[in-house]
């Protein structure tokens, strides 16, 4: 690490125009990689001055791109990341390993983080990018998917991203570069690239892993998308904040703006739900509505319409805001009703960010076509949008909403007052963008609890009474219910544990996802003759069951061991054979299933398949009665709209 420098100012000084320290920090680590590249015969591909200046050129704004961060606590201001960044604890999504045994940056590590929105994924990889460039002399490379256009491969926009002010590096020096190693790459928002280019980025991406073998490779997503498949990759998610963390990230924000309303927050701590205080950014949206009216909300489709309102009228956490006028001449439910259009279209055609001013008013033109707002020019309706009213925020060249949970909120409202509701989400529902829509709905379980139920949790009902297994039970049901397959293998500890800590198990035959691992309770101190590690590779099914759906067709809950799962195998490696993959879900290891371990593993995998990280949350288990009562609820629901209907017609 270079002495004397810490997080808070490399990313000071990184967000300045110019900086001797980020020279002085920058230079060694340039040097080092172009004297281990000579080494290499890389002179014979590009000139040694042009791999310098793009290095040079490609680390600072790297580093400029990665310490800066725009909040929604805070959305017109850039604030040194680090000044607001609570850390994050990455555990195993299916396991029960904490990030201090993944160690994600080795040389020639595969990572998928996959994690729900809102929980920092983007954030965490630019502070891990920030740390790199300070401790050690690897090269990270951020590319963020969304900014790949559909026609460009991977390899040349790595190019690109390498490049300098003299032009792109060739994509063959490029190639090279990631083959002898010294390179963390990230692969920011896989779930961003358009759902028709998916499986071709995810080939590129296969590809990129077995040519650059000896680079780690970091790949963020949500839970719904499906993964490319890297050989050994460690699926990992977030453990939720803790009360402590909230506190003190709440403490933060108040550093930075001068305000004592997270002070003030934490005395009503006690009264707000768990779950607002386990994502940073439910955290950030209790602090910026608390600090406008000093209530708080129960439900997180509130806190976006509070934070509308106030946005549009000009408040700010100060109370000195004024309301500035809007070009566009909307007044705030015209300019509501054609947010709500925008945010639709923007979905469903898969817009994720504006490059261009044009692009922008042209996406407007388009969303004005699906309400009866007008107003006096979409430009002036995007330029409100960045002052008057920021929701959207400039970014480099491209202009983004300030989260994408914003959009998601807006598309869900366009959904459920919709007139032709009923008939535009059956179309969501069967087409080929439905994991796009996986966020929309979670909102829209909110503002139109019916309509969810109708086209969300009919299918899920459904599904689970038609659902046939020949294991016994709620959790084998379960689990066959939404899993595709189990495999699990069980191995003495003494065998697999290598010297960095790190283990070294062999990946089941065609296997698309990562392995976990569990461990006996015995490791604890003298890790006996009796210590084992049970590996479990989950293969999830296709079913649509996220994790509002599922509370309305599941009963009950799982027992678990808490944060860490200290597992006693006891007689486990009697009912399993070792050194071997084998099926969970087929019916011989019924008894296994039926054991508190496999009871304890159950917690996780429902937790990382329906909540996106392995945390202690108790599931409730899949129901048939459940979803009976359910179903039987949609057809009351329709037998009163029809009632509804006859008492008018009458």
């Amino acid at each position: 690490m270079t002495e004397g420098v810490s997080l808070v100012s490399l990313a000071k000084e990184a967000l300045k125009p110019a900086s001797g320290l980020l020279d002085a920090v920058l230079a060694p680590k340039i040097e080092s990689l172009r004297k281990w590249a000579s080494g290499r015969e890389l002179e014979k591909k590009v000139e040694s001055s042009k791999l310098e200046n793009s290095l040079n050129d490609y680390l600072h704004q790297l580093l400029r791109r990665a310490s800066g961060l725009t909040t929604i606590v805070f959305p017109q201001q850039v604030l040194p990341l680090p000044e607001v960044y609570e850390p994050l604890k990455p555990v195993e999504r299916y396991g029960s390993r904490s990030s201090a045994g993944l160690r994600i940056r080795r040389a020639g590590s595969r990572t998928y983080i996959v994690d729900s929105a809102g929980m920092g994924k983007s954030t965490f990889v630019k502070h891990l990018i920030i740390s790199d460039i300070l401790e050690s002399d690897r090269i990270p490379i951020l590319l963020e998917l969304r900014r790949v256009p559909s026609g460009t491969s991977l390899y040349e926009a790595l190019a690109a991203e390498l490049g300098s002010l003299e032009g792109a590096l060739e994509e063959d020096v490029v190639k090279r570069l990631l083959t002898l190693g010294r390179f963390l790459v990230v692969l920011d928002g896989f779930d961003e690239v358009p759902v028709g280019d998916r499986q071709r980025r995810a080939k590129e991406i296969e590809d990129l892993s077995r040519k650059a073998d000896k680079s780690a490779i970091i790949i963020t997503a949500r839970p719904e998308t499906e993964l490319p498949s890297l050989p050994n990759g460690r699926v990992l998610a977030f453990q939720p904040l803790t009360q402590t963390q909230a506190e003190s990230l709440l403490r933060r924000y108040d550093l930075v703006g001068g305000l004592d309303v997270g002070e003030r927050l934490i005395s009503e701590l006690a009264s707000i739900p768990q779950r607002f205080l386990e994502t940073p950014l439910l955290v950030a949206l209790l602090y910026r509505t608390f600090g406008f009216n000093g209530s708080i909300s129960t439900r997180v489709s509130s806190f976006y319409e509070e934070i509308y309102g106030a946005l549009y009228k000009g408040h700010d956490l100060s109370k000195a805001g004024f309301a500035r006028e809007k070009s566009s001449g909307l007044d705030v439910e015209e300019f509501r009703r054609l947010l709500r259009a925008l945010c639709f279209y923007m979905i469903s055609q898969e817009i994720v960010s504006f490059s261009s001013e044009a692009q922008a008013a042209a996406t407007i033109d388009n969303a004005c076509r699906l309400v009866t707002v007008q107003p006096k020019s979409s430009r002036t309706f995007f330029e409100d949008l960045l002052l008057p009213v920021p929701l959207l925020v400039r970014d480099g060249s491209e202009v983004r909403f300030l989260h994408k949970t914003i959009v998601e909120f807006f598309a869900a409202e366009y959904l459920a007052y919709v007139p032709s509701a009923d008939e535009l989400l059956a179309k969501v529902v069967s087409s080929r963008l439905l994991s796009r829509f996986s966020g929309v709905f979670d909102y829209l379980a909110e503002i139109s609890p019916s309509l969810f139920r109708k086209h969300l949790g009919e299918p899920l009902a459904k599904a689970v009474l038609r659902h046939r297994t020949r294991l016994t039970g709620s959790v084998g049901f379960t689990l066959s219910l939404l899993f595709k397959q189990i495999r699990v293998s069980l191995w003495p500890y003494k065998e697999v544990i290598l010297p960095d800590g790190d283990l070294k198990i062999p990946m089941p035959s065609n296997h698309p996802g990562g392995v976990s691992y569990f461990y006996s309770s015995e490791l604890e101190g003298e890790g006996g003759e009796r210590s084992f590690v049970l590996a479990v590779a989950p293969e999830e099914s296709r079913l649509n069951a996220s994790r509002t759906a599922w509370e309305g067709i599941s009963e009950g809950s799982l027992p678990h061991s808490g944060e860490h799962l200290g597992l006693t195998f006891g007689l486990i490696d009697e009912w399993l054979p070792q050194r071997e993959w084998v099926s969970l879900l087929s019916p011989e290891y019924q008894s296994v299933i039926d054991t508190d371990l496999i009871g304890n593993v159950a917690v996780v995998l429902l937790a990382g398949r329906l909540g996106g990280r392995g945390s202690a949350r108790e599931f409730g288990l899949a129901s048939k009665s459940k979803a009976t009562q359910l179903i039987d609820l949609i057809k009351q629901e329709a037998q009163n709209r029809r009632w509804l209907d006859g008492l008018l017609r009458a």
